[in-house]
């Protein structure tokens, strides 16, 4: 899967290259600002297209300001998608009657330098461009979005190495949601068995951002437990669950009759 440090060191070889901004290119030889996403992801193997920002827009996992990204991730990470989005109905004209709004410029935000890379129409090649994890006003970026083909989570290997192991766990037994943000009005991403050991990548108190199976995201610190519980304990606890459950189902049954 590719990761978003990965999609920002693509992104970040561009603006020394020369490359003009050509209307619907996607190339060395010329691209513009979709063809620029769309180039690094094919690079790294993710043959995403689409038809247009806009489309591109909405299409995201997630997205929001850069100051709602900063409180739903702690930051904005890096591969993450710059948006500039207007309100002149522009979007009309392609197709879109859903209020979202005409996401009229796209970039990759890298974390270093000035901020973003962007294939810009008014200087007439890729360039680099400041953006400092804020709202940039009058027609500057304004929206984060994040891709559900790239997994942001996965840094390099001095974050992996502090990695954590612990265990999905539930009362009742059941599969525990794992979310695209630290907050219950977030969307499920996966839900995981009980028992299924997960990485985490991020204690922060209530919700942990964990990775399991390649995938990432967050689940709520309560659902999960130490790996030191032995493999009988753990059997026996997971049955304790089971038991537990089916014994509420029978309460509630006896309850309806």
């Amino acid at each position: 899967m590719v990761t978003g440090r990965q999609l920002a060191a693509e992104a970040e070889k561009l603006p020394s290259q020369s490359i003009p901004y050509v209307s619907g290119g996607s190339t060395l030889k010329g691209m513009d600002c979709q063809g620029l996403v769309e180039y690094c992801l094919h690079a790294l193997g993710d043959r995403r297209d689409w038809k247009g920002s806009n489309a591109m827009w909405r299409s995201l996992l997630w997205r929001g300001t850069p100051e709602e990204a900063k409180a739903a991730f702690g930051e904005i990470p890096r591969g993450a998608l710059l948006f500039i989005v207007l309100e002149d109905g522009g979007e009309v004209a392609r197709g879109y009657r859903d209020g979202e709004g005409n996401a009229s410029h796209v970039g990759i935000y890298t974390g270093t330098g000035d901020g973003a890379v962007h294939a810009s129409s008014s200087r007439g090649c890729v360039a680099t461009s400041v953006f400092r994890s804020k709202t940039i006003p009058h027609g500057g970026w304004n929206r984060v979005g994040l891709l559900g083909e790239v997994d942001y989570a996965l840094a390099g290997s001095s974050e992996e190495a502090k990695m954590e192991t612990r265990v999905v766990w539930s009362e009742n037994g059941g599969k525990v949601r794992m979310r695209t943000a630290p907050s219950l009005k977030a969307d499920c991403r996966e839900k995981l068995e009980v028992g299924t050991e997960v990485s985490v990548l991020e204690d922060l108190g209530e919700w942990c951002r964990i990775q399991a199976g390649g995938k990432s995201g967050y689940m709520m610190s309560a659902y999960l437990k130490g790996k030191s519980v032995s493999p009988e304990d753990e059997d026996t606890h997971t049955l304790a669950q089971r038991l537990t459950a089916l014994e509420e189902r029978v309460r509630a049954l006896e309850g309806g009759n």
